[in-house]
Formats: structure tokens, sequence, C-alpha cells
């Protein structure tokens, strides 16, 4: 081979063998790169709520300065198998919360089938309660509760609560902040409310969703993933 010729070769050898190495530190660095933004990024968090930070008119007067610590509250009422549940029963689950009743014309039938469609996505988990409370609980029974929890295909991880009226309106307005303090079509002192209120396993509100709202009902399984992963 004649000298000049060879001189090229090892020249364009070299020069493919530094290619070579380049595009390999590169592929390498591009990695370590990747793995230390997965190590080091900001873990996605939904906010804590407190009282202070919500609308003041869902917000019971007694509780609208408080800025720290709400968790809601314990409670005593009856499912829809006639068993007497309380918070402690909620255990490290993250909870969803609605208030609804069986007769209702308007808004209900369409939360409870949105509700429906987000506890179905999460029906094989132990680590998601979702809780329906009756603003009627003098007509929704446990036996009328349990019907309703039937025809819409409810799951163990789905509780349909009843009992004292007082204390499930309690619960919505200064628990879950769940519910406009004004009168009502059904009357001066009635709940009724499209909210869900997303609650993490400490207690503390995580989120509010209309549960008439589909794509607010995907902004909901969304953030349960979210919820999830903290807890992980």
């Amino acid at each position: 081979m004649p000298r000049r010729l060879a001189r090229y070769t090892n020249r364009k050898m070299k020069i493919q063998s530094g290619g070579i190495k380049v595009a390999a530190f590169a592929a390498i660095f591009i990695i370590c790169v990747g793995i230390a933004y997965q190590i080091l990024k900001p873990t996605e968090r939904l906010p804590v709520y407190q009282p202070a930070d919500i609308n003041p008119r869902l917000v019971d007067p007694s509780f609208q300065t408080v800025k720290s610590d709400h968790r809601i509250s314990d409670f005593t009422l009856v499912n829809q198998d006639s068993v007497i549940k309380s918070k402690k029963d909620i255990g490290n689950r993250i909870v969803v919360a609605s208030f609804i009743f069986t007769t209702c014309p308007s808004i209900c039938p369409k939360m409870t089938a949105n509700m429906a469609t987000v506890a179905d996505e999460y029906k094989g988990t132990d680590k998601i309660l979702f809780i329906s409370h009756s603003v009627t609980p003098e007509i929704d029974t446990p036996s009328v509760l349990k019907a309703y929890a039937k025809e819409h295909n409810a799951g163990d991880n789905w509780w349909f609560l009843t009992g004292d009226k007082a204390e499930i309106y309690r619960l919505a307005r200064k628990s879950y902040f769940a519910a406009l303090d004004e009168p009502s079509t059904e009357g001066a002192d009635f709940v009724h409310t499209e909210n869900f209120v997303l609650v993490d396993p400490d207690g503390r509100l995580r989120g509010f969703y209309d549960g008439t709202s589909k794509i607010d009902c995907e902004r909901l399984a969304d953030d349960l993933k979210t919820l999830l992963k903290e807890y992980e």
C-alpha cells in the first residue's frame, strides 16, 4: 500500500474511532441526565386546602379564619348494609366524598353515575374509599340505600351513609365544606351540592370537583393517581 494511502487510511480510522467515542459519550451523558432528572425533579403534589383557602360561601363562618391543621371530623353513621361506620373505619385510605339523596330528580343521578365511573376505575384497590352521604336520611334508610347502591353497581369500596340529619349536615358544612350555606328550592335548611371532595389518608382536603361534570371527574381520576403516588 502506498505510504500516502496508508496515512490517509490511518487518519480516517482515527476520525471514525473518535466519532464513535464522542457518540458513546453523548449517549451516556443523555442517559445520565435523564436519570438525574427523574431523581431530582419535584414530585407532583396536590394542594392541601385549609378553610381560609376555600370559597367563603362554602365555609361555615366559625371556620373561615382557620389557616392550618383542618381535618375531616369524626362521625357515627350507618351504611347500606346497616353497619355502623365512623372515621376510624376509613383507616389509611383516600376518600372521595359526596352528598346526595336517592329521590333527587336533578343533579344526583348524574353525580352518582359519574362517581360510579371513577369508582369502577379503582374497584381493584383497597386504598380508596368512596362515600355518598344521604341528605334525606329520613327517607334513605339502609335498605333504600342498598337498593340504590346495587342499581349503580357499587362495590365494597363505596359506602352510602345515612343516620342523624344534623350530623350529616355538620359534615357537609363544617368538615368537607361541600355545600353553599344558602336556601335551596328544597327548603331554607337543605344541603344540595354537586361537589365531590377529595380527602387524603391524613384527613386533609386535597381537591374539589363538580360531580356533574365529566371533565371535572376525569380530573378527579387523575388526581387520585397523583395522591396514590404521594402515599406509596
